[in-house]
Order: structure tokens, then sequence, then C-alpha cells
């Protein structure tokens, strides 16, 4: 009835709570659960079931569940029936009611003599040994409620789950986004430093060359006043020309800088576009028109010979049920009008008759030497004739599509540009205006006088 769990040497059943419920129903007895825990009173009881005797012989009654007090399966069980205390000890029938509950620290002698009471009222009573319809009914139900709060409950970790883990992305970001944040101002900070270091490396050879180029006072000849004052607007004058010159400089190679990002970029993307047309050119898709007026398709690499080509096209579906099937047919272009010859072009590749990447092609019945021309064929070959023009404009009409769409997205990249360029020099300007009023101000400063 019971088989034995680890060392215990009470008999415990090993299954799920759905085996011990229909083991319960197959053998009319009752199902005894013991709930333990961690502490003292567990560690008697599971004593006490170690010890055999007669415990063992009242397993044999029942069928016997042993639950750890943490887990799922105990906390389900604890919805139904209350769990207030541990070691917990619960006598259930069949139909669901519960028969006994030992609750608290108990002596063996107590624990023996209420299951054994028990035992003997389940022996006796027909009650206990036979569950009606209902009372299934009502079991079955609490089980599947048991079994939805476990499912639910598992749902629950997971969503929990993928919440730290949406939490711990944020604060990761979060982190970036600050560091990024400090790398900034730490380089801003730096470009200031050493805008103030060349600044004043600059005043200080400005002040040398003042020291220098003044002579003592005892030694300077008394000058006039408009003579001193056009002194010192033409070392002003100077300063400035040398403050120009430098910005000058930083301006030329800036816009140098500038171009020479603007011709890598072109030149990256003419290299992405000769790759990407490179790429399209490997496949050759060729659309094929049989003389009944059937079309199909097929695509073979660039590097395919005409003969390939040909044997492709006499293994397709659509040539093999028409009039052409094990005839020398002929492949020729729409516009230009080309036949291909199979005796000198069957060793070129599809690249070097001009086939890829796409090409429009007839697929045409052999011609006849003797001028009878072939009956079968000639229907086909007048709807080809009446169809060409169609064809002819379709590509034109494609064409033209394809021509407008590059118009339209070169006008859309030159539109970008021209407002990307407007947006750099705008902010040069700006930037120079400002870098220009700064030095206005430290020329004014430092004027002598």
């Amino acid at each position: 009835m019971a088989t034995a769990q680890g060392n215990i040497g009470f008999c415990f059943f090993e299954g799920s709570v759905d085996d011990a419920i229909k083991k319960v129903k197959e053998s009319k007895t009752c199902l005894l659960v013991y709930v333990y825990g961690d502490d003292d009173t567990s560690k008697k009881y599971d004593s006490f079931f170690s010890s055999g005797g007669k415990l063992a012989e009242i397993s044999s009654k029942f069928v016997c569940m042993r639950l750890a007090a943490q887990s799922d399966t105990a906390l389900q069980f604890s919805a139904f029936y209350p769990v207030v205390s541990l070691p917990t000890i619960y006598l259930i029938s069949a139909d669901g009611i519960s028969l006994e509950a030992l609750i608290g620290d108990r002596s063996e002698e107590d624990i023996v003599e209420r299951l054994s009471a028990a035992a003997g009222t389940v022996a006796s009573g027909a009650a206990v040994g036979e569950a009606s319809d209902s009372a299934a009914a009502n079991w079955e139900s609490r089980v599947a409620q048991m079994e939805q709060k476990i499912d639910a409950r598992q749902t629950e970790k997971t969503q929990e789950a993928k919440e730290r883990e949406r939490q711990s992305e944020l604060e990761r970001r979060s982190v970036g986004r600050s560091l990024n944040q400090l790398r900034q101002q730490q380089q801003a900070e730096q470009e200031r430093a050493w805008a103030e270091e060349v600044r004043q490396e600059r005043m200080a050879r400005y002040k040398e060359q003042q020291q220098k180029t003044r002579k003592p006072p005892q030694e300077q000849p008394q000058q006039p006043e408009e003579q001193q004052s056009s002194q010192q607007d033409a070392t002003l004058r100077d300063f400035r020309e040398s403050q120009s010159a430098a910005y000058r400089e930083q301006r030329q190679a800036a816009e140098a800088a500038r171009q020479a990002a603007e011709a890598a970029e072109e030149a990256a993307e003419r290299e992405a576009a000769a790759a990407a047309d490179l790429e399209r050119r490997r496949t050759a898709r060729l659309q094929l028109r049989c003389p009944d007026g059937r079309v199909f398709v097929r695509e073979l690499p660039s590097s395919a010979t005409l003969a390939e080509l040909l044997d492709s096209v006499s293994a397709a579906a659509e040539v093999a049920s028409s009039s052409l099937r094990g005839q020398q047919f002929r492949l020729a272009t729409v516009y230009p009008r080309r036949v291909f010859n199979r005796q000198s072009e069957s060793g070129c590749t599809l690249a070097e008759l001009d086939l890829a990447p796409s090409a429009s092609l007839l697929v045409l019945p052999p011609v006849d030497e003797r001028g009878s021309g072939g009956t079968s064929g000639s229907g086909g070959a007048v709807a080809s004739v009446l169809a060409t023009p169609f064809i002819l404009l379709s590509r034109l009409l494609a064409l033209l599509l394809g021509f407008l769409g590059a118009l339209l997205a070169a006008a859309v990249a030159l539109q970008l540009r021209v407002r990307r360029h407007q947006q750099q020099r705008k902010a040069a300007g700006s930037e120079g205006r400002a870098v220009a009023a700064a030095r206005l101000l430290n020329a004014r400063a430092t004027r002598p006088g």
C-alpha cells in the first residue's frame, strides 16, 4: 500500500498527490498526511516513525504521505487543512473529511492510540470505506484547485524573475548613461582647461614681448601723446592680426577635417553601393515565356553557362508539357532582339551574355529549314509576337520608375547633405563669433595704458 521513504522506518507513499488519492479510492482506506519542519518536535516525531513497532503496523492500514512545511505541496495542502503548528498529522477519509488531527508535541503512545482508534473506525465503518459519487467529486475538485494554485504560484515566480531581470537591465542602462555623462563632463573640463592654458601662454608671450621692446623709464625720451597712442594702436592691431591668423588656421584645419570626413563617408557609400551591385550581379534572375503564353522564372549563378541554362529550361515543367518537348528550342531576348546560338555560345556565361542580374527571354521553336515551319508552334509564335509590344512597354515603364526612384533618392540625399552642411556652418559661425568676442574682450583687458 505504501513504500518506505529515505531512512524513516514508517511506510510513506512516494508518488504524487493524485496517485495517493487514487490509491485511497482503490483501497477504500484513508490518507495520512504528516507535515514536518526543522524543529525539535519534528525530529522527535521522525524518531518515532523510524523506530517501527506499532506505527509500522498502523501504516499498512493507510496511504501515508510525508510533506516538508516549506514545500509548495504543503503550502497548498494548508489552504484546505490548516497547519497551525509543526509537526501536524492529518487523517483524511476518501471523501475529503478530516477524521483526526494531531497537532503539536505528543507522546508516541498518544499517537499510536489515536491512529489505532481511527484505524478501527475505518475498518468497522462502511461510511469511511465507501465514498459516494458526490464526495468523490468534492475531493477531485479540491485536488484540482490545489493544482491550479500550484500552477499560479509557479507562474507568479516566473513573472517575478522576469521583472527582476528587467529592473536589473534598467539599472545597468542607467549606470551606463551616468558614466557616459561623466566622461563627457570630464572631456569638456579638459577642453576648457586646455583653452585657458593656451590663452595664458599667449598672454605671457605678449607681455614678455612688450617688456623686451619697452625701454627703461630713465632712457625713454619724452614722446608726444599722439605718438604714444599710435604705437599702442599698432601694438593692439598686431595682436589682433595674430589672433585672427590663429583663428583662421583653426578654421582651415576644421574645414579640412570636415571635408576629409565627408570624402571618407562618400567613399564608404560608393564602396557599399558597389558591393551591393556586385552581390546583385552574382545571381541571374531570368523570366522565360513559352510560345503558348506560359511564363516561368529561373535563378542561376551569373557564372553559369548558356548550356546549363538550356538544360534547366529543358527540365522545366512548362517546357516539358508544351509542344517544344524534345526539340532543340531557341532562346532570344525581347529588347534588343538577340537569338542565342547553341553551338557557338553554349560555353559563354550569363554575365558575358548580359543576362545578369535579370533578363526576359523568349523560348522559340526550332527553325524549319524546309520552310514548312510547325503547325503546333505557330499559334504560340503569333502570341509571342503580339505580346512583344506589351513586354517592351512594361520594361520601359519599369526603367522609368527606377529612374524616378533613383532621382528622388538622390534629391533626398542632397537635401540632407545641404542641411547638415548648413548646420555645421551655423555652429562654426556661432563658435567663431564667440571666440572673436572673447578675444576682443581679452585684448581690451590687456591693452597697455
